[in-house]
């Protein structure tokens, strides 16, 4: 990552990220697509 980001944005920035693939996931688990966890 760029230097200079705050340690606390980077976390909430991580965290998103998180959040926004668990919502990914069970999306596409309720219309029946699979997926896996790690490529």
């Amino acid at each position: 990552l760029k230097g200079g980001i705050d340690e606390e944005v980077k976390m909430s920035r991580l965290q998103l990220a998180k959040l926004t693939a668990s919502v990914i996931k069970k999306s596409l688990d309720i219309l029946g697509i699979k997926v896996v966890d790690k490529i």
